[in-house]
């Protein structure tokens, strides 16, 4: 995917957070540091995103079950190098849903939350939203 002219990197991972670790890294930043963003997708979902940190940015999208949240443990360890955004998925936590569901809707969404950020743009994709992270580099048309 491209964004102004950028190469987008791509980064999949799976991901064992260790609870006692994202326990004690939650106490790093304050809640004051980290708010909750919208924006459209193609369709007109609204896509909900947290973002904390400074950096080139670094979109998380999450599996198929949760939400953003479950990222926010680790926002201590990214947002000293990154601007950090962990986004809803379609259907989860604070974002919208749509009454047909399809892949391309939430790649549409991914690259609705990518193409809101500046300059270089990280992306990580966890199980399900790996699939989808990926499915957004590829252009529709």
């Amino acid at each position: 995917m491209k964004k102004g002219g950028q190469c987008i990197r791509i980064v999949m991972l799976g991901l064992l957070i260790v609870p006692v670790i994202a326990a004690l890294a939650s106490n790093f930043i304050s809640q004051a540091d980290c708010r909750v963003q919208w924006v459209k997708s193609k369709d007109g979902t609204p896509v909900a995103f947290e973002c904390t940190g400074a950096g080139p940015s670094l979109v998380i999208v999450h599996g198929g079950i949760g939400d953003h949240t479950r990222w926010k443990p680790l926002f201590p360890f990214f947002a000293p190098h990154f601007r950090v955004c962990a986004m809803d998925r379609r259907g989860h936590g604070m974002s919208g849903d749509s009454l047909e569901y399809t892949l391309q809707r939430e790649a549409e969404d991914v690259a609705a939350v990518v193409n809101s950020q500046p300059g270089p743009i990280f992306l990580l994709g966890h199980s399900y939203g790996g699939i989808c992270a990926l499915e957004a580099t590829f252009p529709y048309g």
